[in-house]
């Protein structure tokens, strides 16, 4: 599960790039709406209330003799046992930092999607 979990954070980090790359080209050629360049330039702020959640992401994992709460997603930040025990590690500190830029740069996927979605061709 862990190698599963790292694809992900390497999948979403790509696609952030991207992302980040095509809605530059959208910003600068025009394409966007009014609405698009808006929440394009409010992009940076939309970002920060998903770092926050970000840390309150958990769900349990089954290790070899006791089940574990697993805090961070994609990456694993650090895990608690059943009694209350922490498991922290020198990836500790960078897990964390990437997870919060994953989820701060969440905004340019989102932004991504909506400049590619269909515009409506009635009035």
């Amino acid at each position: 599960m862990f190698y599963a979990l790292l694809a992900i954070a390497a999948l979403m980090i790509i696609g952030e790039i991207f992302s980040a790359m095509a809605n530059r080209r959208v910003r600068r050629e025009g394409f966007g709406s009014e609405k698009w360049d808006t929440a394009h330039r409010w992009r940076w702020i939309l970002g920060v209330p998903f770092v926050i959640l970000s840390v309150f992401i958990t769900y349990p994992m089954a290790g070899d003799t006791a089940g574990y709460t697993v805090v961070g997603f994609p990456l694993m930040v650090t895990a608690f046992d059943e009694a209350g025990h922490d498991y922290v590690g020198p990836f500790t500190a960078p897990s964390f930092l990437a997870n919060a830029l994953i989820w701060y740069f969440l905004p340019q996927i989102m932004l991504f999607i909506w400049a590619r979605a269909p515009k409506p061709s009635g009035k």
